[in-house]
């Protein structure tokens, strides 16, 4: 037999007291430094590490960044050791679940043939929340994800004051230890809006009627809130790591399509903010990124092939 152990997130690494083996009916014998044992305590993606035959993770950037101090969470040496067994596949999404073309969830369906649509979707909105008046022709930002550090709110927090003077309008949706932060956020700034209960047909609805994403995380294992954006032609402003990195080519290169920002800081993320507020001033231009955003595949299908491609060479390698 063969065994692929996939790592999500070096966050979580499944570390409890030593006292667990036995509830788990492990063997005294795996703990040791060279098993479970990390510090007086098991660790469960350690051993994970240790005893599979491939390590995979949830995108390439990732599986490089995870031998650095900065992603590995105290395992950076027995990645480090195991490195050849490392293997970075990105996640991909659902294309029947997020499907702007059959989403019941959306005022109007729309699709890479007929992409018209969503900018129907865009003005329903704004009227929805009273101010289609005043923000018609402005781009629309949006925020779909957990209020945490990891999801570089805090930095969405320190740039609220200057966020608030770009010509534009800002959705923050989700819900998380940050969340208080956010609520009432209209009352302090008029071009902003949270609803900090999540609710999923509502998020299709954001999905489909924003311009642009905003994904300023501090580190990102893959993430599919870049790959559901892209799929309802919604354009990127990212923080450049992880999975992000693996799946947004910033604008200022050929074929390029999103926007990417070096470091996680209120600055940069206004700097790609202001990017995109600019490129959306050029309308052909930014109709011909949707479009080419929407014709992106990020679907399983292509997650899959790899995963296959590597069970196989690990069966071949056995055979040898």
């Amino acid at each position: 037999q063969k065994v692929v152990f996939t790592i999500h997130n070096m966050a979580f690494q499944g570390m409890f007291e030593k006292e667990s083996l036995e509830r788990l009916e492990l063997p005294w014998s795996l703990y040791h430094i060279e098993a479970l044992e990390f510090w007086g305590k098991i660790n469960l993606m350690k051993g994970g590490i240790i005893f599979s035959d491939a390590v995979t993770t949830v995108s390439r950037t990732y599986a490089r960044e995870i031998l650095t101090y900065e992603y590995a969470y105290g395992l950076e040496g027995v990645l480090y050791h195991h490195r050849h067994k490392l293997v970075g596949i990105l996640n991909g999404i659902d294309y029947d679940l997020w499907n702007p073309a059959q989403d019941p969830h959306l005022y109007v369906r729309y699709s890479l043939e007929d992409p018209a649509p969503k900018e129907e979707n865009k003005q329903a909105m704004l009227r929805e929340l009273g101010v289609a008046e005043f923000f018609a022709e402005k781009p629309l930002f949006c925020f779909i994800n957990r209020f945490s550090q990891q999801k570089g709110v805090e930095i969405l927090l320190s740039a609220l004051e200057r966020l608030s003077r770009i010509n534009g309008f800002f959705i923050f949706l989700g819900e998380g230890e940050y969340a208080p932060l956010f609520e009432n956020i209209d009352r302090r700034y008029p071009n902003m809006y949270a609803r900090i209960i999540f609710n999923e047909g509502w998020s299709h609805k954001v999905y489909a009627a924003s311009d642009f994403i905003l994904v300023p995380s501090l580190f990102e294992p893959c993430g599919i809130t870049q790959l559901i954006a892209m799929r309802y032609g919604t354009l990127v402003v990212a923080r450049k790591t992880g999975g992000l990195a693996d799946t947004l080519v910033d604008v200022s290169y050929p074929g390029g399509y999103g926007f990417l920002f070096p470091d996680p800081t209120p600055e940069d993320l206004l700097c790609g903010v202001k990017r995109a507020a600019e490129l959306f001033e050029h309308p052909k231009y930014f109709m011909r990124l949707r479009q080419k955003v929407m014709k992106l595949d990020f679907s399983w299908n292509r997650s899959a092939r790899e995963y296959l491609k590597l069970y196989r060479q690990l069966l071949l390698r056995r055979k040898r």
